[in-house]
């Protein structure tokens, strides 16, 4: 009998480690009688499942909701998920409840899951992969999600979708240009299963944006790989330039190419759910707004241009990542001493803290030019998200303040209000 390797014992006990954190945060409603009440959690997706699920037990699909705006297709409400994988907790043999704690619950450790995968394809120990899974599954942002059951689902899938990514990119090697048709066929399907089908889940899950995000972050990834290929890069003299220049376009080229077929592979997987939301959308009644107050970031109180700014994170917010209340409290009781701030505005997640450790471990292996290029691509990723999430508070924000009369809008000069736009 073998003996049992350190990392088959280290990966046991970050198991073992992660269930009883599990146990201990959710023990509420995993151990007694209790239900999710905040927000969409509360009111919105337990009627709405509920429904979802007495349809398929009356042996009838759940194609029409009578009971929201006077009746509505449910096939083309995203949120519904109906044809989402994760619904199959709702067939288990227990109460309606408890299979709905148990969804939610399973995909805060799907999301430590998938994200302990990431760190180990990135060459982390096993405890160094278990740090990153509790981080990230049990952080304010995620852990938040329960909130509002798609956006989980979407963090749930984005660790698996980012190994994907990593590996188009890096391991398109030349046997996907040579060799027999079937050879090439055979190695590429698999990179692009691994990306298109996460996205896919994405979108059955109810988190369209999130697939749309993967989609930014591998043509970030296609970026940095880009950038390797300058003539910089390569040999001095003409000839050995254009030859080094090319060998290194090839595989960016090729992993383009898998990319695109990834995003096809996600698209026919999640037509069933993509094309009758489309039919339903383009009957909504949000209305663009002129090209010029897009441009300029001027927002018209109440309109949904202004709404896709709300639950900005302030730029002062970045505090909690070092201490969790720093803030003050959302709930039980409101306590939110930075509501004084007149600038403050609508709070989605009460805390962006995902542990003090792990903050500065992060820290010290930020790597913009130098270093593996999946450390790179992890750093571009979180500064660029981080500039992203301060929405509204934008240059025009940042000249308001200071009292310059510039005649645009908060948002204006920001990423996300570039992203917007």
């Amino acid at each position: 009998m073998k003996t049992p390797s350190w990392h088959s014992r280290m990966s046991i006990w970050v198991a073992c480690t992660l269930v009883a954190l599990t146990v201990c945060v959710f023990a509420p409603v995993l151990l007694a009688d209790r239900i999710f009440a905040f927000r969409d959690a509360a009111h919105f997706y337990p009627p709405l499942w509920q429904h979802i699920h007495d349809q398929w037990s009356a042996g009838r699909i759940p194609l029409w909701n009578p009971y929201e705006n006077l009746g509505q297709p449910l096939l083309a409400h995203p949120a519904a998920a109906i044809c989402y994988p994760g619904q199959l907790f709702f067939l288990l043999p227990l109460p309606f409840r408890h299979a709905y704690n148990l969804y939610l619950v399973g995909h805060v450790l799907l999301a430590a899951a998938t994200a302990y995968r990431l760190a180990r394809v990135f060459r982390a120990t096993p405890m160094g992969a278990g740090v990153s899974a509790i981080t990230y599954a049990f952080s304010g942002i995620v852990l938040m999600q329960y909130t509002n059951p798609p956006f989980l689902v979407g963090a749930a899938w984005l660790p698996l979708a980012a190994v994907g990514i990593d590996r188009v990119v890096r391991r398109a090697d030349p046997s996907l240009q040579t060799g027999p048709l079937q050879q090439r066929l055979g190695a590429a399907i698999p990179l692009c299963l691994g990306v298109g089908i996460p996205m896919a889940l994405m979108v059955l899950g109810g988190d369209p944006q999130m697939a749309y995000n993967v989609g930014l972050l591998a043509a970030l990834y296609l970026l940095i790989a880009w950038v390797r290929c300058r003539p910089g890069h390569t040999a001095a003299g003409p000839f050995g330039q254009r030859l080094r220049l090319r060998i290194c376009w090839e595989p960016v080229c090729r992993a383009s190419g898998l990319l695109g077929a990834a995003a096809i592979v996600a698209l026919a997987l999640s037509s069933v759910q993509v094309l009758p939301s489309a039919q339903l959308t383009s009957q909504s009644d949000r209305q663009t707004p002129c090209w010029s107050d897009r441009l300029w970031g001027n927002l018209e109180p109440g309109s949904h241009h202004a709404h896709t700014y709300h639950f900005s994170v302030a730029p002062w917010r970045l505090a909690e990542l070092v201490w969790p209340n720093v803030s003050g409290r959302q709930y039980p009781i409101h306590r939110r001493w930075l509501e004084v701030i007149p600038a403050e505005g609508r709070v989605w997640t009460p805390t962006l803290y995902m542990g003090l450790f792990p903050l500065v471990l992060a820290l010290s292996r930020l790597r913009f030019r130098r270093g593996p290029i999946y450390e790179r691509w992890l750093t571009w990723v979180a500064v660029l998200a981080t500039v992203a999430s301060f929405g509204y508070y934008g240059l025009g924000w940042l000249l308001a303040e200071c009292r310059v009369d510039s005649g645009v809008g908060g948002p204006f000069g920001g990423l996300y209000w570039l992203m917007n736009l």
